[in-house]
């Protein structure tokens, strides 16, 4: 791996200083105020603030779908470096509720069965799907709009189903377009070679899923999703190749 490694950089060299105007996507935030989460019967929402342990939070509330809206507290989110944070009403420390940087190579505490940068409403998003032996089958996380149930508790505690989720009258996702029933349409794939967060693709990018092909430590920014250009599921010379031919307009 070392030789190739050398012989790779050795025949890039010349378009090192070369970059595309292909970008990185923008992180889409979750916890934004006045943003509805409909789950049928009953709809959530981000709405102001509040302070715990001098940390600012913002209330994440439930309301009845049917009639007037009748808010019941839910929880403090906080939303920080692409993770949501949440305290319970009947819990005094904050539970990890969401990461939407865990990719193929970061499994986190659960089973990453499949995990893409997808097209959502027009949108650049992460999503990754789940399979944990607590429950049958597997959920999703879509970033900036959560878990394809609940938004605001963990589906193996309260499942449930998200409809749609919306700004004002903008919806965001809507389950009728993006049903993710049995896997992601390839359709919606991003692999635009764009890996170290940089904004742009060129051989830094290459030289970044070489070291995570050998396991070396990822750096803040680096995108392993990205990176499975050809969408296997793991990172090999083919995606390196793919990025290479992203970099040569190919």
């Amino acid at each position: 791996m070392k030789h190739f490694k050398r012989t790779t950089l050795l025949c890039l060299f010349a378009v090192c200083a070369w970059t595309s105007a292909l970008a990185w996507h923008e992180y889409q935030p979750m916890v934004v105020d006045g943003r509805v989460w409909d789950c049928g019967q009953t709809s959530y929402t981000i709405q102001g603030d509040t302070i715990i342990d001098a940390i600012q939070y913002k209330k994440a509330m439930s309301f009845s779908s049917q009639g007037a809206a009748n808010f019941t507290y839910i929880g403090a989110v906080r939303e920080y470096d692409h993770k949501v944070d949440i305290i319970f009403p009947d819990s005094f420390s904050p539970v990890r509720l969401y990461d939407f940087t865990v990719g193929l190579l970061n499994k986190g505490w659960m089973e990453v069965l499949q995990a893409a940068n997808v097209i959502i409403s027009g949108q650049e998003r992460r999503l990754i799907m789940w399979s944990s032996g607590d429950i049958t089958g597997f959920f999703v996380t879509i970033e900036g709009i959560g878990y394809n149930s609940k938004p605001f508790d963990f589906p193996w505690h309260n499942p449930g189903e998200l409809i749609r989720c919306y700004d004002d009258d903008i919806v965001i996702y809507d389950w009728a377009d993006n049903p993710f029933l049995t896997e992601v349409p390839y359709s919606m794939f991003i692999t635009d070679g764009e890996v170290n967060g940089d904004d742009s693709v060129d051989i830094s990018d290459v030289n970044a899923v070489i070291d995570m092909m050998l396991g070396r430590p990822m750096q803040p920014r680096w995108d392993d999703v990205a990176a499975d250009m050809d969408l296997s599921g793991a990172l090999d010379i083919a995606d390196v190749n793919a990025i290479i031919d992203q970099m040569l307009g190919k």
